[in-house]
């Protein structure tokens, strides 16, 4: 199910910064993955 939200996620993201779908998906699943932990770390 993560999986479903986070493409989908990608999707909506990558068209509306960028205009068209951004071909390196594990690219961007990394960067959003390690600015969310970023952000989970500093409201602790």
């Amino acid at each position: 199910m993560s999986h479903k939200v986070f493409s989908l996620s990608y999707g909506i993201t990558t068209k509306a910064a960028f205009g068209k779908k951004w071909k390196d998906q594990e690219a961007f699943r990394t960067i959003v993955t390690k600015e969310m932990l970023e952000l989970r770390i500093k409201t602790k």
